[in-house]
């Protein structure tokens, strides 16, 4: 009997350690199951890059932003009525250019390597002017300030003519009409990187970069919004053009404060319009110069006093060295101790400065010496007649006559 009992408390111990193992197996597997679960939700949280949309309080849970409903048509492109969802009055750049026709599809083309940290991608656009569409190339930009995000222009349909909304560097990537650019700008926002500790950490996933060079990198899958813009239509509004309307952090960051296209751009505008091969008229739609390898350097530039970038640093302010309060506690003396009643200094008098001679009397000016009075006048000098000649010949006597008679001899008297 006792054999018995304890052969079934063996087999009850037995049995007891093998339902406790396989406890611990089971509870180790659902934590590996726990910890790939937590793996998985992390890597598909929220995109870093999120902090380049401007805040504001009407975002999903998610972060992202809201499309366009589907009852939003857009106007026909001989309407006449307006396009505002599509050309809203609050973006920050005046119309500069304007065009009958909507330009050409977008190019494919590969995105050169980036040359240096902290530049930023500035993707290729139509451009209108006097011989119609051309071409500009993509460049890297060396940022202007610590923070600045690049919002490219786009156009837009509006009132039977396409406008040109032109692009600007901000804190906040603003409204660019839903254009997918590619390479980190699917249509709304940019996922191609963010700035973090001032310095900016690059998307591998979308962006060209060579880990030799430029070490702040991170790799997160980019999917396109198709409910945006996911073709290579390259216009807002209008017959065939994206429909999508700004979200609220759009526009928070569109009525941010500023900074337009630096002169270094300008010049590759300028640079692309002078080139014929660049013109849409005689590449139908396929440029020579897609993207441009040469990076464009900029100078540095004050950023506007307006909203900073999240992911920069301002510095500390240092206060001055009036500012600083004496606290004895915290700043002991160093050199000995002065005794508790310390003699009075005996000061000398301050010595004054002699006193200034009195006033020197004015100095009297005698009057100026008028010239001698000119002498009278001479009286004018009579002249005496000149005298005349004697006549030539005169009659002798006995030839004078008196009185028609013979000189007669008067007697005398």
């Amino acid at each position: 009997m006792n054999k018995k009992m304890s052969r079934a408390g063996l087999w009850a111990l037995a049995l007891a350690i093998g339902l406790g193992l396989a406890g611990c197996h089971g509870n180790n597997q659902q934590q590996s199951e726990q910890n790939e679960q937590n793996a998985a939700q992390n890597s598909a949280g929220q995109d870093p890059a999120q902090i380049n949309q401007a805040p504001t309080g009407d975002q999903t849970a998610s972060g992202e932003s809201q499309p366009a409903s589907e009852s939003s048509e857009a106007p026909e492109e001989n309407s006449n009525a307006s396009s505002d969802n599509y050309y809203p009055e609050y973006s920050s750049s005046e119309a500069a250019e304007q065009a009958p026709d909507p330009p050409p599809p977008l190019p494919e083309y590969d995105q050169p390597e980036c040359p240096a940290p902290n530049d930023l991608w500035t993707p290729g656009y139509w451009a209108w002017g006097s011989a119609g569409y051309y071409w500009v190339p993509g460049v890297w930009v060396a940022a202007p300030y610590v923070g600045a995000l690049w919002t490219p222009g786009y156009w837009g349909f509006d009132r039977s003519v396409y406008r040109w909304r032109r692009g600007y560097w901000g804190p906040h990537i603003g409204y660019y009409g839903g254009i997918n650019y590619g390479f980190g700008y699917t249509g709304s926002g940019y996922q191609g990187g963010y700035w973090s500790n001032n310095g900016f950490q690059y998307n591998r996933a979308v962006t060209n970069i060579n880990t030799t060079n430029i070490t702040n990198v991170y790799n997160r899958t980019v999917v396109n919004n198709v409910t945006i813009n996911n073709t290579n239509v390259s216009y807002n509004g209008g017959r065939g053009g994206v429909r999508y309307q700004p979200d609220p952090a759009e526009v928070a960051a569109g009525r941010e404060r500023h900074v337009a296209a630096l002169p270094a751009q300008a010049q590759v505008a300028r640079t692309a319009a002078a080139n014929r091969a660049q013109w849409a008229s005689v590449n139908h739609g396929r440029p020579q110069l897609v993207a441009q390898a040469t990076p464009v350097a900029v100078r540095p530039i004050t950023p506007p006093a307006a909203a900073a970038n999240p992911g920069v640093r301002m510095p500390a302010r240092t206060a001055r060295p009036a500012e600083r309060a004496y606290h004895p506690a915290a700043n002991p003396p160093t050199g000995p101790s002065r005794p508790a009643t310390a003699p009075p200094v005996a000061r000398r008098p301050i010595e004054r400065a002699p006193a200034r001679p009195a006033a020197r009397p004015p100095v009297v000016r005698r009057p100026a010496e008028r010239a001698p009075a000119r002498p009278a006048a001479r009286p004018p000098v009579v002249r005496r007649p000149a005298e005349r000649a004697p006549a030539a010949h005169r009659a002798a006597p006995s030839e004078k006559k008196t009185n028609g008679r013979p000189n007669e001899k008067k007697p005398p008297r």
